[in-house]
C-alpha cells in the first residue's frame, strides 16, 4: 500500500513518459498472499484448492521494475509480509472506527 502510493507520488513529480511498472519485482503467488493475510486476520480461513486452477492463467507474473528503479530511482521498502500487515491493520482500524 505505502510503497505503491510513494512510487506514484515520485512519478507525479518526475519528467518520465511512457509505461512504467509500479511493483516489487519479486514474484509472489496469490496463494502466498492469501496465506500471509489469513495469518494476520482473527479466524482467517482459506480453502485453497476449492476451485480448480484456470487453464488460461499463468503460474506467476513478475513485473519488470527496471524503469522504476533505474530511471525513477524508486526502491520499494516493504516486503509482502509487512505490506499485507500494514493493510490488514489499516482495515481493522477502519472497522473499529465504525
Amino acid at each position: 500500500c505505502a510503497d505503491a502510493g510513494a512510487a506514484f507520488g515520485a512519478l507525479a513529480t518526475h519528467e518520465m513518459t511512457g509505461a512504467i511498472n509500479i511493483a516489487s519485482g519479486h514474484g509472489v503467488s496469490l496463494v502466498d498472499v492469501a496465506k500471509i493475510a489469513a495469518a494476520r486476520i482473527p479466524n482467517g480461513q482459506l480453502d485453497i484448492g476449492a476451485l480448480p486452477p484456470r487453464e488460461d492463467e499463468p503460474d506467476a507474473l513478475v513485473a519488470d521494475v527496471t524503469r522504476m528503479t533505474q530511471e525513477l530511482k524508486f526502491i520499494p521498502r516493504h516486503t509482502i509480509e509487512s505490506a499485507v500487515e500494514e493493510c490488514v491493520e489499516y482495515w481493522k482500524a477502519q472497522a473499529s472506527a465504525k
